[in-house]
């Protein structure tokens, strides 16, 4: 059933000519005006909502989709609906499902129907101490419903006896504990090598190959598991020496030695020294020292032990804090432990400079990293530090403007 009745369209030069004569009022190319929805082209890709006929569900389908199902059957469905094959025309009464049922010698207690999907109870003649339920559609796909009936049943749906399935199980080292079986309902069962876990299958999925999850997980670890011996191999080849004597897995940590650092243990998992992270004293000494990109020749080995934790640094430190007031010089702001000392000419190129006060000013951490980020750490001079200041300054200005 067609459940939209106006649709918003836009003026086109395509289909002017064809609204008009449908009696709508033209008033310029591309503006929205709305119409009926029956008045659309019959090959139309607008979107429209449409409640299935079969179930009662809106969805939506393009207006060429919904007058083709409608020239073949006259029945709109969803897709849901549509792998049922029930052929269906028209809306089924009530008398004919009661009819259909006794037909097939059972009795209906359900007072009302409203679709193929709706919840049925009933009661089968040969088993009537138990009231089941089912919707028609599954009655007319199955011709058979009863889940008794079933089991006596050598039929399409069901082929196998309780006793069958157990000795099934047993075949494959499990222990079935259902000791009913229905088409609808999944089997219990234990596996014997995992017998912790109560599992449930299907049968059509049993039969299928699929069993206990565990010993696929078990199966899966063995299949990707390295050997031992390769992985020994892998921190020989750079140049460690594994210490364990079993290999777990890729995430647990084992532990080495460093040729080079031999005196120290030290522990990684596979899939980190794989991934090139080795001995981690190797690592810092290749960024360190003269292999560093920030190596400055012309410091010496005294000046780099002296730079920052020499007492007459701290006391510098500490006179440039008091005489500005543990304020940051550039943007106002005061101190909550994340000031820095900055030297207006930088601490390598100008030794004479290094300890004098009036070569310090203090920064916040924020406009010191700035600075730094702008003009660099090498060759600062105070005209760098004047030109930051009136760029800060003016920015923070602009934005107590704006607020």
């Amino acid at each position: 059933m067609l459940i939209t009745k106006t649709i918003k369209m836009n003026w086109s030069n395509n289909t002017r000519k064809y609204y008009e004569s449908k009696g709508y009022i033209f008033t310029s190319y591309k503006d929205e005006f709305d119409i009926k929805v029956e008045h659309l082209l019959t090959k139309s890709s607008r979107k429209v909502q449409v409640k299935c006929d079969v179930c009662g569900e809106i969805i939506s389908k393009t207006y060429e989709n919904y007058n083709l199902e409608m020239s073949k059957s006259k029945i709109n469905t969803c897709n849901k609906c549509k792998g049922l094959k029930l052929g269906l025309k028209t809306q089924f009464s009530f008398e004919f499902v009661k009819e259909e049922f006794n037909r097939c010698n059972y009795t209906l207690l359900s007072d009302s129907y409203s679709n193929v999907k709706s919840i049925l109870s009933y009661r089968c003649d040969k088993h009537p101490t138990e009231i089941q339920e089912t919707n028609f559609g599954n009655f007319k796909h199955n011709n058979m419903v009863c889940k008794h009936c079933l089991e006596n049943s050598t039929g399409k749906v069901y082929k196998y006896s309780i006793t069958r399935i157990k000795k099934i199980f047993e075949e494959r080292g499990y222990t079935l504990i259902s000791t009913k079986h229905d088409y609808q309902t999944k089997l219990k069962y234990i596996c014997n090598s995992h017998p912790e876990h109560i599992q449930e299958i299907s049968l059509s999925s049993f039969m299928a190959g699929h069993g206990c999850l565990d010993c696929s997980i078990d199966k899966a670890k063995a299949r990707y598991k390295l050997d031992y011996t390769f992985v020994k191999l892998q921190f020989e080849l750079k140049r460690c020496v594994l210490l364990e004597n079993d290999y777990i897995n890729n995430t647990t940590k084992m532990k080495y030695k460093c040729n080079k650092h031999n005196d120290i243990i030290q522990e990684t998992t596979y899939d980190t020294f794989n991934k090139g992270f080795g001995c981690r004293l190797c690592a810092f000494e290749r960024i360190t020292g003269e292999n560093n990109y920030a190596w400055n020749s012309t410091l010496t080995e005294q000046d780099r032990i002296d730079r920052r934790s020499s007492l007459i640094y701290v006391n510098w430190r500490k006179e440039v804090f008091e005489r500005d007031n543990y304020t940051c010089q550039c943007c106002g702001a005061e101190s909550h432990g994340d000031i820095n000392a900055h030297h207006l000419y930088n601490f390598a190129n100008y030794p004479d400079y290094r300890y004098k006060s009036s070569n310090g000013i203090t920064l916040c951490e924020s406009c010191h990293y700035e600075l730094h980020h702008k003009y660099g750490k090498k060759s600062n001079t105070p005209e760098q530090y004047e030109e930051f200041k009136i760029s800060k300054q003016l920015n923070i200005q602009s934005i107590q403007e704006a607020i």
